[in-house]
């Protein structure tokens, strides 16, 4: 039992250390001048909110808000579902 804690701990440690070292990579893609970089960086955003969320906390005001951008429509439904709950 021992070696599977150990073996999840070891999985969650290394998929937290994979999210840090993809939040880096994207923040530093964020004032990328070179189309490539720049594409790298608009594939990341446009995923799924879902597939962003691991990294959100340690990602860069810049970043966040080019994933807010490709999302706003999620965003906004989230926002208006929020204001119901609260109205009810």
């Amino acid at each position: 039992m021992d070696k599977v804690v150990e073996s999840v701990g070891s999985i969650e440690y290394k998929q937290s250390l994979k999210n840090k070292i993809i939040a880096v990579g994207l923040n530093s893609l964020a004032s990328a001048w070179a189309d490539a970089d720049k594409e790298l960086l608009n594939e990341f955003v446009t995923q799924s909110l879902g597939d962003v969320l691991p990294t959100w906390s340690m990602l860069s005001d810049k970043v966040r808000f080019q994933i807010f951008v490709n999302h706003i429509d999620s965003f906004r439904s989230y926002m208006e579902e929020k204001i119901e709950e609260e109205g009810s």
